[in-house]
């Protein structure tokens, strides 16, 4: 047959009939029950709005992002389109605070036999906001041999821009359309042409792949965008097969690199559940490795659905598949708990050393304070004055031999210092005055400071001194000085 017939009433008594070789037959939709009925076939329209938003686009000059079509209204009075969209911003980054809404209503439908795939015409119409400030094209139609999708768009090519969203049918119904759509002649097979034109589909064992992905979901919105029927996240076993096959199947292979392209990670949510609570498992498709992450991180993710029921082979294998992922997991947890644990014990170990070191650097303190507060009276007692060089001598050495460190420290701690070799030596004789002044020494060895950088002390016997050049690990007896 070479010709498709339309019948459009306009009364009870009156039809016309248009021949679909024409490229522009144009059917006035408020009087073709027919077109209305296609419509509702191809949207698979059931209840009072049909949403279509999780796969949809939009580009306005170099700019996109997604959108969604809601048809609110199907009726032989109207079909009204409501277009929704939000933008990327300049990192390529969804912007939720920016969604535009326009509401328009579709008139003057119309055929075109021209660009539809497998002999298809497509479905095209006016698309006017209620405000007539947007003004767009809007098309059905079957954009291509290599997916059972047909494809539905909004755009307006003067000042360039397009909203569009996808539907994917099963093979029965896709068959279905292409027969209702099919300008002249048999409908074809899909099928066979494609095996005939030896192309690929995204298919593997037992499910389809959407060509369609989608990006940064957390699990739950992941799960909860989807709304086209049989279609589902794929479990780790079915996403690892993806993984597998993707230099196999060139279209798989593309759609991964597209991703590798346009995102800063190559992350992909699978709907098994993790072992930990709030956790699934994904897979990073740049080398295979699966991984539990928490379910609020956003990833990647891909849709699939089943076009036959499942063996008890394929069953058995995923089941396989997946214990021995938890076995393999189970182990690694146990690890990070052993590691874990030898982390706490360790941290608990040093927190107790800390607590001891404190406990003993406060313990030292106050034993410090207490020999300071008795070195004030055992040691500085009633000072000398050495009136004619404007100092004082304490009144006794310290009760102990020290080092040169630590006669100097505790010297600073009291306010005082050591004596340099020429103070010491003017406790005995002071040549300006020619007067002997020597309060009570013991005979030995008296650190002193040394102008010259060397460690020195002065040994005293009777009333003759001596320098001598020493180490500042030896102890001697050392005598406090105070400048007035």
């Amino acid at each position: 047959m070479k010709f498709i017939l339309i019948l459009i009433t306009f009364s009870l008594f009156s039809t016309i009939s248009i021949s679909q070789t024409k490229e522009k037959s144009v059917t006035n939709y408020n009087s073709n029950p027919s077109i209305e009925n296609l419509i509702k076939k191809i949207l698979q329209y059931k209840n009072e709005v049909r949403q279509l938003e999780q796969f949809g686009g939009v580009r306005i000059g170099a700019m996109t992002g997604y959108s969604s079509f809601d048809f609110t209204k199907i009726n032989r009075d109207d079909i009204q389109l409501k277009i929704s969209s939000q933008m990327n911003n300049i990192y390529g980054i969804l912007d939720n605070s920016k969604v535009y809404t326009e509401i328009g209503s579709l008139k003057n439908f119309k055929f075109l036999n021209k660009y539809g795939a497998f002999n298809t015409k497509a479905l095209v119409a006016e698309w006017r906001t209620k405000s007539r400030s947007s003004i767009g094209y809007f098309e059905i139609f079957i954009p291509d041999q290599e997916k059972n999708e047909i494809l539905i768009r909004v755009s307006n090519n003067t000042y360039n821009w397009s909203y569009y969203s996808t539907l994917n049918f099963s093979d029965t119904r896709f068959q279905d359309i292409i027969n209702e759509l099919t300008i002249a002649g048999k409908p074809m097979d899909f099928k066979a042409e494609r095996e005939k034109n030896g192309i690929e589909m995204l298919r593997i064992e037992d499910f389809d792949i959407l060509d369609n992905t989608f990006s940064r979901r957390n699990f739950s919105e992941a799960k909860d965008f989807i709304s086209k029927p049989g279609w589902r996240l794929p479990t780790i076993y079915e996403l690892n097969l993806i993984y597998k096959n993707k230099s196999k199947n060139k279209l798989i292979e593309n759609l991964i690199y597209s991703y590798k392209n346009n995102n800063d990670y190559t992350y992909f949510w699978s709907s098994s559940e993790g072992l930990k609570e709030q956790t699934a498992i994904a897979l990073d498709f740049y080398d295979g490795v699966q991984f539990e992450t928490n379910k609020t991180n956003k990833l990647n993710y891909i849709l699939i659905k089943l076009f036959k029921e499942r063996s008890k082979e394929t069953l058995e294998k995923e089941r396989i598949f997946e214990e021995e992922y938890r076995k393999k997991e189970m182990i690694k947890l146990q690890e990070e708990e052993r590691k874990k644990q030898l982390e706490a014990d360790r941290l608990l170990r040093e927190k107790k050393l800390k607590d001891s070191l404190e406990k003993d650097r406060i313990e030292n303190e106050k034993l410090e304070k207490q020999l300071i507060d008795k070195y004030k009276v055992e040691v500085i007692g009633q000072p000398i004055e050495i009136e004619f060089n404007g100092y004082y001598i304490a009144e006794f050495n310290f009760p102990n031999l020290m080092t040169y460190d630590a006669a100097s420290y505790y010297c600073k701690k009291l306010g005082w210092r050591l004596p340099n070799d020429a103070e010491f030596e003017s406790i005995f004789y002071d040549r300006k005055f020619k007067k002997i002044i020597k309060p009570e020494l013991k005979d030995g060895m008296y650190w002193v400071l040394d102008r010259k950088g060397n460690y020195l002390a002065i040994e005293v016997i009777g009333k003759n001194t001596s320098k001598k050049i020493v180490r500042s690990n030896q102890k001697f007896f050392v005598r406090a000085l105070k400048m007035k």
